[in-house]
């Protein structure tokens, strides 16, 4: 019998204060997992909170950060623009079977005029309950690079055509310049590739791309199946 978790959320929100004013606020958002019916099995109870520790611990490191160095920096921007800042961290756990749980998190900076944010991601296996390196995912090399930017570049081309998206005009030289077998995630669709806000694109917002799993069926190292979850 394979291992099979569900997942809520844990939120923790702090107002960081100097004197009587708030200049920072704080919202954490990240994964709890729990292994469905198998609670007395105590391999799966370790990964369980092998995971949860690495998100919780996750979330201590960055409030101990906001409150010590952070508050620093949020203080300078308050007293400079008046505006408070926030920080706010937000993980979605977008693909789970019974051998892989992917997670991604976009951790959001505002520093009183403008919001940065970064994306990060884990694709965990769970019959060993580690976080998988992507050598152990993908084929990687220069063809299989290349197959996989070339395929990102025809959907970009296409949304530039949808008028969907915009993009910086040498948006195909940017997209093979900052391509990265470890910056991905698992969708029920297939791959979610992604370039963080403004490496191809002047938005904000992160640039993601799905691949379907049969189109780099000849890339791939391991195999989806039995997924739940969302894009």
């Amino acid at each position: 019998m394979k291992n099979t978790y569900s997942y809520s959320f844990e939120t923790k929100r702090k107002s960081i204060k100097h004197k009587d004013d708030v200049i920072m606020s704080v919202n954490l958002k990240y994964p709890v997992f729990e292994n469905q019916g198998r609670a007395t099995l105590s391999k799966e109870k370790n990964i369980a909170s092998k995971i949860n520790h690495f998100y919780e611990d996750s979330a201590k490191k960055y409030m101990s950060y906001l409150e010590k160095t952070g508050a620093k920096k949020a203080l300078k921007s308050y007293n400079i623009s008046g505006q408070r800042c926030a920080f706010v961290m937000k993980s979605t756990v977008s693909y789970a079977d019974d051998n892989y749980i992917s997670v991604f998190s976009d951790i959001s900076f505002f520093d009183g005029k403008k919001a940065k944010t970064k994306r990060f991601s884990q694709l965990w296996d769970i019959n060993r309950g580690i976080i998988m390196p992507h050598g152990e995912i993908f084929k990687e090399n220069i063809k299989s690079g290349r197959y996989i930017k070339d395929i990102i570049q025809e959907i970009a081309t296409d949304n530039l055509r949808l008028k969907n998206f915009s993009y910086y005009d040498n948006y195909k030289s940017l997209i093979s310049r900052h391509f990265s077998f470890s910056a991905f995630y698992f969708v029920p669709k297939g791959i979610a590739f992604y370039f963080n806000a403004g490496r191809i694109s002047s938005s904000d917002e992160t640039c993601v791309f799905v691949i379907p799993c049969e189109k780099i069926d000849g890339v791939m190292k391991i195999a989806l199946g039995n997924s739940s979850g969302k894009e």
